[in-house]
């Protein structure tokens, strides 16, 4: 039995609400904004997640605060973006991401303490030039963060780029440039191997256009190994249709193979897209479209997928309606792709979009 947790991002037009203390007044303005308040139930959800000391963000950009929660980091001039958190101890945080000062950017890593604030602020980009994006990252066994990303080399060039940082921000290893000359190349998740045949390997996942894609980009995989301060890219292999796909999520599935998720092109339409494959040379072991959080979405897109216990794969992400987006959960057949749960949160919002999720023990199935 599996509990889940998600984050999702959502304009809540609840303010009016909340200046209207009165009780009777209270009771009157719940019924009318009724859904509204099932969306502030999921942020409120994802504060919670945050407090036990597993949080994730993105796009948080606020200056210091000086008591009480939230301690946000950030400065004037700048926008700090956390795609990745982890509890280190009962009174500390560590978070990694991102941080632009005009059109420098660069990575970035904070630690928390929530009675005191940010004990330790690094941005890096082990290079000279401050042209990074970083959109994903991990925490690793051996303690260290894996963040994931891209450097611009210029308008019509980018690499996919892999930082390795000790617990502590300093710099341990790095490869910057993943990909061809004159093509564009991301990483947008990582996820450490375990088992008897990989263990201790990273693999990686994002786009590319360099040459051997099927259509106009495509998935891209690369495994990964860390040794010391160097990163030796054992495989690169382009995964797709003759369609434009783009990968944004990995989990293992087992010892020898894993699940990448995102979008499919399809016309003007983008669909939800899963590719089984194997660890060893990214060849494919199934690939599953499914379309829409109610099998009408028009821009459909997963970004995190996870494995639960009974080894079926959840789904998170959003479904483009035509008049906005609703958040998108769901649940399939690791081996048949069968769809076994689906659910399509629809708010009075126009948008409603969620990016992150975790597993939790001990709870209620999907």
């Amino acid at each position: 039995m599996t509990k889940i947790l998600f984050t999702c991002r959502t304009p809540l037009p609840i303010a009016e609400l909340l200046t209207h203390w009165h009780p009777n007044r209270i009771l009157k303005e719940v019924k009318m904004h009724r859904e509204s308040l099932k969306s502030f139930a999921f942020v409120l959800m994802s504060f919670l997640l945050f407090a036990a000391g597993t949080a994730r963000a993105d796009n948080r950009v606020s200056p210091t605060v000086a008591t009480n929660w939230p301690r946000l980091h950030g400065a004037a001039g700048t926008k700090q973006a956390s795609v990745f958190g982890s509890k280190v101890n009962s009174n500390s945080y560590n978070f990694v991401g991102q941080s632009v000062i005009l059109t420098q950017r660069a990575g970035a890593f904070f630690s928390l303490v929530p009675s005191t604030g940010v004990t330790t602020a690094t941005t890096f980009s082990d290079g000279t030039l401050l042209n990074f994006d970083i959109n994903g990252g991990r925490l690793l066994s051996t303690g260290n963060y894996a963040l994931v990303g891209l450097k611009t080399i210029s308008g019509t060039e980018t690499r996919g780029s892999i930082f390795v940082r000790s617990s502590t921000g300093a710099a341990v290893a790095n490869l910057q440039s993943i990909g061809s000359a004159s093509t564009l190349t991301r990483f947008n998740s990582i996820v450490e191997l375990t088992g008897s045949l990989y263990n201790g390997k990273l693999a990686m996942v994002g786009f590319s256009t360099q040459a051997g894609n099927a259509g106009a980009g495509d998935m891209f995989y690369v495994r990964a190994t860390v040794s010391g301060a160097t990163i030796t890219a054992d495989q690169t292999v382009m995964i797709g249709t003759a369609n434009e796909d783009e990968a944004y999520s990995i989990c293992q599935v087992t010892d020898s193979t894993i699940a990448i998720s995102g979008r499919t092109k399809s016309g003007t339409n983008n669909d939800f897209y899963v590719r089984l494959i194997k660890i060893s040379d990214g060849s494919s072991v199934a690939g599953f479209t499914l379309s829409g959080a109610a099998g009408t979405g028009n821009d459909d897109v997963i970004r995190d997928i996870l494995k639960d216990a009974s080894g079926n794969l959840i789904l998170v992400g959003s479904s483009g309606t035509g008049t906005g987006r609703r958040g998108y959960l769901g649940r399939i057949s690791a081996t048949t792709g069968t769809l076994v749960t689906g659910y399509g949160f629809t708010t009075t919002d126009t948008d409603v979009e969620f990016y992150d999720a975790d597993l939790m023990a001990n709870g209620t199935s999907l």
